[in-house]
């Protein structure tokens, strides 16, 4: 992967991972713990989680 390429990849995934914590923590100060849970997990999963 070109250099430039991977700073720019890196960087998205920095400012995804970044936005999903933002949102978790909206949840969970918003929502029920239920619905925490579910955001939680299913946040998880598209970060590689099982």
């Amino acid at each position: 992967m070109q250099h430039v390429t991977a700073k720019a990849l890196t960087a998205l995934l920095l400012r995804h991972g970044a936005e999903q914590n933002d949102i978790l923590h909206q949840v969970q100060r918003d929502e029920s713990h239920e619905e925490f849970v579910r955001v939680r997990t299913m946040i998880g999963k598209t970060m590689g989680g099982a």
